[in-house]
């Protein structure tokens, strides 16, 4: 499976890492060049691309600051999923008063931002340290579950 990662940070990396691990293709972008990922694409296994191609994938994370949302473009892939791993937190991306007044959560204005993509929730919960060190995929035991959730069938 192609999935895009857009964000280079903690959290882009170990799901980029992640994803890799269990096989899968990722392209990582970020909002800087290409050419300041390669390094890093590489030591995680992962292609560095532009948010652009990242968005041309079936699956497309999310891993940004929640303020950077409303700057991406719709993805370009069809019917594309979604999975936000983003978290939203007043005093770095702002006062947003939806969310403050309780009139919207974070994940209803990432769904109407994206509106032609279906969006999960997930990795959003637990500390990337954690995840990566308790992520066993051939481990019945010991290993961490991460909860989703989505409003499509």
């Amino acid at each position: 499976m192609k999935i895009g990662m857009i964000g280079s940070g903690n959290v882009g990396q170990v799901l980029t890492q992640l994803f890799v691990q269990a096989g899968n293709e990722v392209v990582i972008a970020h909002r800087g060049s290409v050419d300041a990922l390669e390094d890093l694409a590489r030591v995680l296994g992962a292609e560095a691309g532009t948010v652009e191609q990242a968005e041309a994938q079936e699956i497309v994370v999310l891993a940004v600051p929640f303020l950077a949302i409303k700057a991406l473009p719709e993805p370009l892939a069809q019917d594309p999923i979604i999975i936000d791993a983003t978290n939203y937190f007043p005093d770095r991306d702002a006062w947003i008063a939806e969310i403050e007044r309780h009139k919207k959560t974070t994940s209803q204005i990432v769904a109407e931002h994206f509106q032609s993509s279906k969006v999960v929730k997930a990795f959003n919960t637990i500390g990337m340290t954690v995840l990566a060190r308790l992520a066993q995929p051939e481990q019945p035991v010991d290993r961490i579950a991460v909860p989703y959730a989505g409003d499509d069938e």
